[in-house]
């Protein structure tokens, strides 16, 4: 396909900047300028492609980062939560207590 689109550029007048006799002169500078772009186009394409692996590795980490502190503040906030639970089953035994007695007062 290369060699397709390199032969149709042969064909075409550089608008009137080589004459006739140094077509194939103009045939070989259209293909080394074909060459060159395909060559800077492919370098982009490895360019676009590493920044997009770059990206997305950057991001998963970041994620990883957010899953990571979310699961920390899971346990702080379930150790709290443990915390007042026990705090709250002391205070309704001392209520018990509490009411006990002043039952058996009355």
């Amino acid at each position: 396909m290369e060699s397709d689109f390199q032969a149709a550029l042969c064909t075409i007048d550089l608008k009137g900047e080589r004459a006739a006799n140094d077509e194939d002169h103009a045939c070989q500078d259209v293909q080394q300028r074909v060459h060159s772009f395909m060559t800077a186009a492919k370098d982009l394409e490895l360019y676009f492609n590493e920044m997009k692996t770059k990206s997305k590795s950057s991001h998963n980490d970041s994620l990883r980062k957010e899953i990571s502190a979310l699961e920390a503040e899971i346990k702080i906030k379930d150790e709290l939560l443990a915390t007042r639970t026990k705090d709250i089953a002391q205070w309704q035994k001392n209520l018990e207590e509490a009411k006990a007695l002043h039952e058996d007062q009355i």
